[in-house]
């Protein structure tokens, strides 16, 4: 059936064969379902601007040290899920989302989300993982409920057992019981418990990713690196760490989306000082005789310029 053109090289005009090789159509693996559903329900509403900041870590650095010797290893991920969800109490927009009419839904409480990869059947697949109330626990509760998210059988984590069982539901089935229970706050927060999600690069050595809001608050962070800075009066280099914060405009505005972000920085650069539990100060004050020196300092005073300031914008 094909046919051919005069000229040069005699172009063969036989399509079926040209293409022939050239692709392949394959469906969408079921494990990824959970997250397209989230982007296409949610995200792609989302009215979102980006805010960056770098922070400081040396702090709190010394305090994952100095904690780790004494148990679980415990990552920068947990104790930025602390700080956020820390923040987000004193932000009650941040842990908000829309509804239809006019209405929204404030959550009580914060729940910290992030992403989780393991594999199923023998592929990749992203989960989205969940952690409640992280703001009164310890460090140690937190690192242990991360590590069975990606250590643990997935049927045996109530989150991903559930995910993973929702990826098996009919296509068609699934898209119906979204678009009702995204509006219906009971079932929402079985679809996307979450009040805040956090994504990190930094292992690949990536700056802060802004990634799409499946929540009305999504937090990229980018890799550690020294860099040199000025405190004090003196140049001095430090580990710092970029932040990337993807807020949603119809929830969250500019303001108070950047008096969100200056709370994280100042709880991580002090070291959640004013924040940890009776054993972590422990702990800490152990340390601190050791070495005769300060493992962390205070955080209560920034917060209270902060808190000036804010009375004074609002007034």
């Amino acid at each position: 059936m094909g046919q051919s053109v005069g000229g040069a090289g005699n172009i063969s005009m036989d399509f079926p064969a040209l293409v022939s090789g050239m692709y392949d159509v394959r469906p969408i693996e079921r494990a990824r379902w959970n997250v397209l559903d989230l982007l296409n329900w949610i995200s792609r509403k989302a009215v979102t601007a980006q805010m960056f900041c770098e922070i400081d870590t040396s702090q709190a650095e010394a305090l994952l040290s100095t904690l780790s010797e004494n148990g679980e290893k415990i990552t920068i991920t947990a104790l930025l899920l602390k700080a956020i969800s820390i923040a987000q109490l004193d932000c009650p927009e941040s842990r908000s989302y829309r509804l239809p009419w006019g209405l929204k839904v404030v959550r009580s409480q914060p729940v910290a989300g992030f992403t989780v990869e393991r594999l199923v059947d023998g592929r990749p697949a992203v989960f989205f993982a969940s952690i409640a109330n992280a703001h009164t626990k310890s460090l140690e509760e937190i690192a242990r409920e991360i590590s069975a998210y990606g250590r643990n059988d997935i049927d045996s984590v109530t989150q991903l057992a559930k995910e993973h069982l929702l990826s098996k539901v009919p296509w068609l089935l699934r898209q119906f019981y979204i678009a009702i229970g995204l509006n219906v706050p009971a079932l929402r927060h079985v679809i996307n418990p979450a009040t805040f999600g956090l994504t990190s690069l930094g292992k690949f050595g990536m700056g802060a990713p802004c990634a799409p809001n499946v929540t009305t608050t999504i937090f990229g962070i980018g890799s550690m690196e020294p860099k040199v800075v000025a405190r004090d009066n003196k140049v001095e280099v430090r580990n710092m760490m970029e932040v990337a914060l993807s807020a949603d405009l119809r929830i969250l505005g500019f303001y108070k989306a950047a008096y969100l972000l200056q709370d994280i920085k100042t709880l991580v650069e002090s070291g959640l000082a004013a924040h940890l539990t009776d054993d972590e100060r422990d702990i800490v004050a152990r340390a601190q005789a050791k070495l005769a020196v300060p493992v962390l300092s205070s955080s209560e005073e920034r917060f209270a310029k902060n808190g000036r300031r804010r009375a004074t914008d609002a007034a």
